[in-house]
């Protein structure tokens, strides 16, 4: 038994036992991050490869998620958020987001609609036009909803007039 306690036993030991752990954590972390990326790819990519497809590159796009957004399309963003739009924000923590955008004047407007409850129930200026959804893993929400203007340009939407879904 005392053999066996020795240090020259006892330090290999615990550098297995240590490796085996952190093989079992870089495992785990791999899984999540495959399934972070394949979250974003459902709802933000798809998302931005539709904003590609039915606008303009001269199109304004309000978002409260602009990440991948703004990367894929290239658009111009507004967002709502204020991340990159500061100006945004007294509007939203004031729940006055209507007059901020109409001041801003994006074509179309895409949330997440439980961030903006009241926005998102105002029928009378938001016509939805898409909607995508995925099982939330890392983004904000499950479904990114894609919403018309009335005051968005035709010239800068391409076959959005009706609902898509």
């Amino acid at each position: 038994m005392h053999r066996l306690a020795r240090p020259r036993w006892v330090v290999p030991a615990l550098a297995v036992a240590a490796l085996a752990q952190l093989g079992a954590v870089v495992d785990r972390g791999a899984k999540v991050y495959a399934a972070e990326v394949k979250n974003i790819n459902d709802l933000q990519l798809v998302t931005a490869e539709w904003l590609v497809a039915h606008t303009t590159p001269d199109a304004r796009i309000a978002t409260n998620d602009i990440g991948a957004l703004a990367f894929f399309t290239g658009r111009f963003i507004v967002d709502t958020e204020g991340l990159v739009t500061p100006e945004a924000i007294k509007p939203k923590r004031a729940r006055k987001l209507v007059p901020f955008l109409e001041s801003q004047r994006p074509d179309l407007l895409v949330i997440f609609p439980e961030w903006y409850p009241e926005l998102s129930s105002r029928t009378d200026i938001l016509t939805e036009v898409a909607h995508f959804s995925a099982e939330r893993v890392v983004a904000g929400g499950s479904t990114l909803v894609v919403y018309r203007m009335p005051w968005s340009r035709p010239e800068a939407l391409r076959g959005v007039s009706a609902p898509i879904r």
